[in-house]
């Protein structure tokens, strides 16, 4: 890393312990600004976000495709030149209903902050806003953009927010910083698995409950599909991903106990390898459904790919990656290791942008979701140190 790189994470680390209270604060605010999705109601945590860049002096765009679905844009630094992204979520998961509404009443101790969303991810969203104001009142202006996009409805699959946001041309830029991986600042994504929600329906041939050898069950046929799609072995493999896998997450079948069932459907989660698209597990599915039916007389198969979120894989020889990885253990002290995931980040929609992106975040990703989310204070205070560096290195 360049000289003047080092000295600047050392400078906005020493800023960003300055700013611990505020951060903390606006952790504890944007935690306790309920938005829960479904229904979203993601305008609570956006209106904190406004007030804290107004009284930057940052302007503040609005998003809405429903009322209360806000989504946020904001940037810093000089237009023209190159733009650096920082997609979050305003939205959280549920909380349970024995921890509900205790969840939503943020608590600051031990060194740690606990509330819904601490991690996932209103935590690491107070830290980039840290982080703005700490390029804010930097002597030298950013020679690019620092974009902010504070998107609705990631928890249940965007459609409100980031592909809102793509779809109307919004999400434009060089490189894209997706802090919502967990890792603790450890661990770069720079690929995963392609997503694929397939539906399989059998039908069969119905018949009395009481002579089950007049009809075709559906139900029968079906399970046997799905002991081979379990047993299913893949040649394909990734050395950060691995392989390909299936899960069967939904089945329902037949319409009385007392009747050979003449249809039954389960829904499957296919995730997928870069390089690959969907259409190939399917094939091979079908495949294994055609021995299945030719075992079984008067039962068919059918199938249809319901949705799809296709792979994402960075170079990781590009400027972003190398970036994070030479200044974020400056900040730290800890190596940072390249990750590949199965699930899905706002790095997708980045990627169907053509905008290169990385998830790379604070906090553990086992606390996301539970009972107890925490995230430590130590973390978001180097993360906001670290996401100004890399706005300084990348865009000068």
């Amino acid at each position: 890393m360049s000289e003047p790189a080092t000295q600047a994470a050392d400078r906005y680390l020493a800023a960003a312990r300055a700013r611990e209270e505020s951060l903390v604060r606006l952790t504890c605010d944007l935690i306790a600004a309920i938005s829960v999705n479904p229904p979203g109601d993601e305008h609570r945590p956006a209106a904190v976000v406004e007030r804290h860049l107004k009284g930057l002096g940052v302007a503040v765009s609005r998003h809405e495709p429903a009322p209360g679905r806000t989504s946020l844009l904001a940037s810093i630094g000089r237009s023209g030149g190159r733009r650096l992204l920082v997609p979050l979520h305003l939205d959280t998961v549920p909380a349970a209903e024995d921890s509900f509404p205790g969840a939503f009443k943020p608590r600051a101790e031990h060194g740690l902050i606990v509330g819904r969303g601490a991690v996932d991810d209103k935590g690491p969203l107070a830290a980039v806003l840290i982080a703005m104001e700490i390029l804010q009142a930097d002597e030298r202006p950013l020679g690019g953009e620092l974009v902010l996009v504070a998107a609705a409805d990631e928890e249940c699959g965007n459609r409100q927010g980031m592909d809102f946001l793509v779809g109307k041309g919004l999400i434009r830029g060089d490189w894209a910083l997706v802090p919502d991986i967990g890792h603790s600042m450890g661990a770069v994504d720079v690929a995963e698995k392609g997503l694929a929600f397939i539906e399989i329906t059998c039908r069969g041939r119905a018949a009395h409950g009481s002579r089950p050898a007049d009809g075709a069950n559906a139900i029968l046929a079906l399970a046997e599909l799905l002991a081979e799609i379990e047993a299913w072995e893949p040649s394909e493999r990734h050395p950060l991903l691995g392989r390909p896998t299936a899960n069967v997450g939904m089945i329902s079948g037949g319409s009385a106990p007392n009747m050979v069932a003449d249809r039954a459907t389960a829904r499957i989660d296919c995730r997928y390898l870069p390089g690959s698209t969907a259409s190939g597990p399917l094939r091979q599915f079908e495949e294994l459904a055609r021995r299945v039916a030719a075992r079984r007389e008067g039962v068919s198969f059918s199938m249809r790919i319901t949705e799809e979120q296709p792979p994402m894989e960075v170079d990781t020889a590009s400027p972003l990656v190398q970036a994070v990885r030479e200044i974020a253990p400056r900040i730290t002290g800890r190596p940072v290791e390249l990750l590949g995931m199965g699930g899905t980040t706002l790095c997708k929609p980045c990627a169907a942008a053509g905008v290169t992106a990385v998830g790379f975040a604070p906090g553990s990703a086992s606390a996301a979701h539970t009972a107890g989310e925490s995230v430590e204070v130590r973390e978001l205070v180097e993360f906001a140190a670290f996401t100004a560096a890399l706005a300084r290195h990348l865009l000068g």
